[in-house]
């Protein structure tokens, strides 16, 4: 007996205290998506083949059976982020980086419905909080979009005469969607940076296990990505500039932030601008911990094995 649900994704703009923002809203509609047959909510059994036709308003849909990804329509946008570029590891063969820079706008129009994770379903009893962080650009921009924009300009402050000054000018941590999930979240950042969101996935599992909450380092670093955002007196030159000040909580609160700064800063170590990994993204992942021997074996077994399926989202498939 089999459950058949869908989801899509359709978009509406919002004029927020002059800042102009997409939301892309994840719900369930019934009329702008036909599955035939079955009906959505049906229950069956035995062989089905099912078929989905969406009308023009929506942009893609998924197809959940049992509460578990099975398909997806199309895109329909002339922009792919899916060319991911050569892949220089070892893994499954996919492109990892490459694809084209999009806006935050439209790294969020490519964005696929996800299931919550275990940890946003509070499993840790951190699912409150990680729900503010994925949600905290939304809710900023609504409430103290003066604010969010004296915490960037700290930030980029800070990057005046670096070399890679002009990435870290388009990290913004702006993810322009309504109450994302932490893979929603991870999507926008990759897609934005042209790479595939499977990295992150992978990268993410290791670092903090899906828990925006996560700090590691002793207390030095933070987030989904952990992004070295404090120094201490044993450690003075730990953090990446910009994590003080205004700036100082970014990498800690949002979500977004600390994934659009970790694809970033792995865009510019891929294209020669920090120094280490240049056209080498073997180099590049491993770049932002150098100095551990099993960092890039085990980015690339999560990669491989797709392991945040069996330990954050409980067995079922994960969209990309």
């Amino acid at each position: 007996m089999k459950n058949v649900d869908i989801r899509m994704q359709k978009f509406a703009l919002s004029i927020i205290t002059a800042l102009l923002m997409l939301i892309i809203s994840s719900a369930w509609y019934s009329a702008e998506v036909i599955l035939t047959p079955p009906q959505g909510g049906a229950t069956v059994s035995g062989n089905t083949t099912v078929s989905m036709n969406t009308e023009t308003n929506v942009s893609w849909a998924n197809l959940f059976i049992d509460r578990s990804y099975f398909a997806s329509t199309p895109y329909t946008s002339g922009i792919s982020p899916i060319t991911y570029g050569q892949y220089s590891g070892s893994g499954d063969g996919y492109g990892l980086i490459g694809g084209p820079l999009l806006s935050d706008w439209q790294a969020a129009s490519y964005v696929r419905a996800t299931q919550k994770s275990r940890v946003e379903e509070n499993a840790l009893g951190t699912g409150s909080a990680n729900a503010n962080a994925n949600n905290y650009y939304s809710y900023i921009a609504a409430h103290a979009p003066g604010n969010y924009l004296n915490q960037l300009s700290s930030f980029h402050g800070a990057y005046s005469g670096s070399s890679w000054k002009a990435e870290a000018d388009r990290i913004d941590g702006a993810c322009p969607m309504a109450n994302p999930t932490t893979a929603e979240v991870l999507q926008w950042a990759a897609n934005k940076w042209g790479i595939n969101p499977l990295l992150l996935y992978a990268v993410v599992t290791n670092e903090s296990h899906w828990d925006q909450t996560g700090v590691g380092d002793y207390g030095r670093s933070s987030g989904l990505t952990q992004v070295a955002d404090r120094n201490s007196s044993g450690a003075p030159n730990h953090a990446y500039p910009g994590f003080s000040g205004a700036g100082s909580m970014l990498a800690r609160e949002s979500s977004c932030f600390n994934a659009d700064f970790y694809a970033g800063r792995l865009y510019a170590a891929y294209h020669g601008q920090t120094g280490y990994g240049a056209g080498n993204i073997t180099q590049a992942i491993h770049s932002w911990d150098p100095n551990s021997s099993v960092y890039i074996t085990n980015t690339y077994n999560a990669l491989s094995n797709h392991t945040w399926i069996s330990q954050a989202f409980y067995g079922s498939f994960v969209p990309y």
